[in-house]
């Protein structure tokens, strides 16, 4: 009888000293398609689902997302958010189920207003189970895709998103002060706060006052045009007006060769990054918040001060107080002092600029002002911007002719009297819309009859210590950063639209 020859793994053994270990093939990646309204927002969440796993694609508008889905086999995971294309996504759903009857309940939908609105609703009542906020975190869309599919998204791929956007925000060379550098003889520096488009901000105490504030110090090379400048005008207009609802500035000098100002510290987020994170406050719960930012805006407007970029972003939600206070004024127009405006351009960012500004009537006014705030809590009432386009200039062409729908149309939660206000807000014409004193007036109207007993954490959300480092980041977008990169330019059709007449678009 022959001897028996050796394996393949002992005779591998032998010869290398190691022992071979045989891999296995790899699990095939899940499959995602994405059907969204908007190039940019479909864009986002293929590059987050490419992030948590999937292998993703995009089709924009539900025309497409049915040639996609129809004629080819289902994916293992859909993510919706068309609902402003002729083919709507419950339509959509709808054909699509005739094909595939298991796809609805591998839908992951992103829904004006969420879970509880109409359209919520009749998703639900088609099978779908998972149902994301209008702002996504890689932990809520890891969690939609556990719904909609029955398995979880692995940790590592979670906490890797988390890690690459601290690394994003981590300090850079130069942009840095060292704990413990003293500063125009005054300001002890006790850490890092974060970055914007053209400065860093630093924990400073103030040895003098002994209190704790924050340092903005523009960096090396800004983007941004006229930087200083503008630094020195968010110090001129936050020093000038004294009020709870208006980031208060102290100082201003020279730290190494740039300009810094001195700034009160905030405790809490800004209204965009809390969405984000816990999702839009019930619409009881908001009076009582959006008040304080109109309060805030009064007192700009009755110092003469034009903000110019009223946004979400430009919105703190202070934890302190649980209210809101204005910030940014980089773009602001006060008394005695020049715009950084140019022929052709309009400063703010372009979702929450009013139609006289698009016309070029005129840099920005008070009603302006007020039409930004408007869109502001149309977003914060119904889930979702009153007007958007695939294209900056479809979107500025929607906010120039369009009528928004009632708030209380897309969530019926939503109160009368603050639906119409908002809609007053939005009039196409200046003089038609409330001054800050009016919405004011109407919003501590509504809260009052509300008898409202709003806590911080009612409001704010759970503290910092409460959250899990998972729910950190959110979904890829552009940074908003300092108010002048909200600065663009117009064509010649957009900077004089026809009179009358709707977008049919």
């Amino acid at each position: 009888m022959p001897p028996k020859s050796p394996d393949k793994q002992s005779l591998w053994a032998r010869i290398t000293g190691k022992h071979k270990v045989e891999t296995q093939p790899a699990a095939p990646a899940r499959s995602a398609v994405v059907v969204a309204d908007l190039f940019e927002e479909g864009q986002a969440a293929v590059a987050l689902l490419r992030q948590l796993g999937f292998q993703s694609t995009l089709s924009v508008g539900g025309e497409q997302g049915l040639s996609q889905l129809q004629g080819n086999a289902p994916p293992d995971l859909v993510f919706l958010d068309c609902w402003e294309s002729r083919l709507g996504g419950l339509s959509l759903l709808q054909v699509v189920a005739h094909y595939h009857p298991g796809l609805p309940a591998r839908v992951i939908a992103r829904v004006p207003g969420g879970a509880s609105s109409a359209i919520g609703n009749e998703l639900m009542a088609l099978g779908v189970r998972a149902v994301v906020p209008e702002r996504m975190t890689a932990a809520s869309l890891a969690e939609g895709i556990l719904q909609a599919t029955g398995e979880a998204v692995p940790r590592e791929l979670v906490d890797a998103v988390n890690v690459a956007r601290r690394e994003r925000n981590a300090p850079r060379e130069d942009e840095q002060l060292e704990v413990g550098t003293i500063i125009a003889d005054r300001y002890y520096v006790m850490g890092w706060l974060g970055r914007g488009n053209c400065a860093t901000v630093h924990h400073v105490l103030d040895q003098t006052s002994g209190e704790e504030l924050a340092l903005k110090w523009l960096l090396p090379s800004p983007s941004v045009i006229n930087a200083a400048e503008q630094l020195h005008i968010e110090y001129a207009i936050g020093a000038q007006i004294g009020h709870p609802n208006v980031l208060r500035a102290h100082s201003e000098g020279i730290a190494f060769g740039r300009p810094f100002i001195v700034l009160e510290l905030l405790q809490g987020t800004s209204l965009e990054e809390h969405i984000a994170e816990y999702g839009i406050p019930a619409p009881q719960l908001l009076p009582p918040l959006l008040v304080s930012a109109a309060r805030g805006l009064a007192a700009m407007h009755a110092a003469g001060v034009v903000h110019r970029d009223v946004k979400p972003g430009n919105l703190f939600l202070d934890s302190k107080t649980a209210q809101l206070k204005l910030i940014d004024f980089g773009v602001a127009l006060a008394p005695g002092i020049t715009p950084p405006d140019k022929k052709g351009t309009v400063l703010g960012t372009p979702a929450y600029v009013s139609p006289e500004q698009l016309q070029g009537m005129t840099p920005g006014t008070p009603a302006s002002d007020i039409f930004a705030l408007g869109v502001v809590f149309y977003e914060v009432l119904a889930g979702r911007r009153p007007f958007r386009g695939r294209t900056v200039q479809q979107l500025l062409g929607r906010i120039a002719k369009a009528p928004p729908v009632a708030p209380r149309k897309l969530n019926p939660a939503v109160p009368r009297d603050l639906s119409d206000l908002v809609l007053r807000m939005l009039n196409k014409e200046p003089s038609q819309r409330p001054t800050a004193r009016q919405v004011v007036a109407v919003l501590e109207e509504v809260a009052w009859r509300w008898s409202l007993d709003v806590t911080m954490e009612t409001v704010v959300g759970p503290s910092p210590e409460m959250r899990e480092d998972g729910d950190e980041a959110e979904v890829p977008m552009a940074d908003s950063g300092d108010s002048l990169f909200g600065m663009f330019t117009l064509d010649e059709e957009m900077q004089a639209p026809e009179k009358g007449g709707s977008s049919t678009s």
